[in-house]
């Protein structure tokens, strides 16, 4: 939370975005295509771990699986896969736009 996002898409792929910090922190990017900044500056790979507060979930408890149906069923966020992830810091109210590479 506390971002506002506008995508840009072209031939179902990501071409652009824009996003603005409501609050501040580490916004976590993942896309299936490499980005650049419009402002030139670098972006950083993600580390291990979110450091934004934000994004630290409560615990949940583990899902019930059939292992009958485990195996042949695959939805389709399983078959999404970020290629790409990165780590912005942000102040509030600063707007970041990207752009594919």
């Amino acid at each position: 939370g506390g971002f506002e996002v506008s995508q840009s898409w072209r031939d179902g792929k990501l071409t652009g975005a824009k996003i603005i910090s409501k609050l501040g922190g580490n916004l976590r990017l993942s896309s299936n295509v490499p980005l650049v900044r419009v402002d030139g500056k670098d972006l950083e790979e993600a580390s291990l771990g979110n450091t934004n507060p934000f994004f630290a979930a409560p615990p949940v408890k583990p899902e019930v699986v059939s292992h009958s149906t485990e195996a042949s069923y695959r939805s389709p966020m399983q078959a999404e896969t970020h290629k790409f992830v990165y780590d912005v810091p942000t102040r509030a109210g600063e707007t970041v736009e990207l752009k594919a590479k």
